[in-house]
């Protein structure tokens, strides 16, 4: 199907959740915007997420949904949910239930919409927008909804890659793959107010993430924790800071236990996701399991270390870029891209050594 682009004036962009995944969509974002300056361009996602996308100047307006059925999740992510929302940007309208959100898509009468999600909601979503055209991959029975569907390119590779290939029906050119995040002078004046005091004396700083979404991204603790003593033992002028999200304090805290007595070790403050952006654009190297933090650091243009357990290097982080470094046991099972090991041991992780992983951070430091 021909498009022709000077037509396009209003466009949809569908891409619930995560914060690592809506991150991966900017270079794309950038893309439709230096193609279309004139077009306005809408993106729906759920709360939790809204935040990364605050500051974008490619974005008119950010859409905010709800989930169809409540997630359980600990109460500390609950109340980032809920503080996240009672700060949000001029830009972001929030619906009350799916009617108001459907009756809302109808009347704005886009011209294209993206799913960059894909699944039945985001679907059904897209066809009821009455958009012109309605891009998507295939997949399955995706193909009846979508009227420029694209076929995925099987090939692991970057997803910010992947969500290219959506713009080649539109004969689009990306420039690059440089992701995005911003924050406010607000948001990085409270973090330089808890970094300036740790590198008075010249120290480079080196965070630990040690969290995942999955407990299958997780190096084990016991790894951490000899690696943070490598780390004092082997390097000087350095602090570490363990870097945690809602619901994740109790677990770096018990890591700051073994180094109680060592100044050296630092629990980051509370952040929300625009200040943790600032957080690690401050840092010299970050290490980190796959997640939000390590897409975050890509972003600001921070170094990292990434530990892959049971998802694919190739897939969540730039190709032939020095300053990213990852480590992945390589063993047979390996990605199965599982959020539960079937064997129940992870040995994914923990084949991969604190040793190996000290000898990267040495490259970066």
């Amino acid at each position: 199907m021909q498009i022709d682009l000077k037509q396009i004036k209003k466009i949809l962009i569908i891409r619930p959740r995560a914060i690592g995944d809506v991150i991966l969509t900017t270079p794309f974002i950038r893309n439709l915007k230096k193609t279309m300056p004139d077009a306005k361009i809408d993106f729906l996602l759920e709360p939790f997420v809204a935040p990364v996308l605050y500051g974008n100047p490619n974005i008119n307006n950010i859409l905010v949904f709800k989930r169809y059925t409540p997630k359980k999740e600990l109460p500390a992510v609950a109340k980032m949910r809920k503080n996240e929302m009672q700060n949000i940007s001029s830009n972001v309208k929030i619906f009350k239930n799916n009617m108001d959100m459907l009756f809302y898509l109808n009347r704005q009468k886009y011209d294209i919409v993206f799913d960059l999600w894909g699944n039945f909601r985001t679907i059904i979503i897209s066809v009821l927008t009455g958009a012109k055209y309605r891009v998507g991959f295939v997949y399955k029975l995706r193909k009846f909804f979508y009227n420029i569907p694209v076929a995925p390119d099987i090939i692991p590779k970057y997803n910010v890659n992947y969500y290219f290939d959506l713009l080649k029906p539109l004969c689009i050119q990306p420039d690059n793959e440089q992701t995005e995040i911003y924050y406010s002078r607000e948001d990085e004046q409270y973090i330089t107010n808890f970094v300036n005091d740790l590198k008075k004396d010249g120290s480079k700083l080196i965070g630990i993430n040690p969290m995942g979404s999955w407990i299958t991204k997780r190096w084990p603790e016991e790894k951490f924790i000899e690696l943070i003593n490598l780390l004092l033992k082997e390097l000087s002028d350095i602090k570490i800071i363990l870097i945690w999200g809602p619901g994740e304090l109790d677990s770096v805290s018990k890591i700051k236990s073994f180094f109680k007595n060592n100044k050296e070790v630092i629990v980051a403050p509370e952040t929300n996701i625009n200040q943790l952006a600032a957080l690690i654009k401050k840092l010299d190297v970050l290490v980190t399991n796959d997640g939000a933090p390590k897409h975050i650091a890509v972003a600001v243009g921070t170094k990292t270390i990434t530990i892959f357990g049971p998802t694919n290097y190739k897939s969540w982080g730039p190709a032939d870029d020095l300053r990213h470094i990852y480590i992945f046991s390589g063993i047979e099972c390996a990605p199965c891209d599982k959020m539960i090991c079937k064997d129940k041991n992870m040995e994914c992780m923990k084949k991969i050594e604190a040793k190996y992983v000290f000898e990267k951070i040495k490259l970066l430091i």
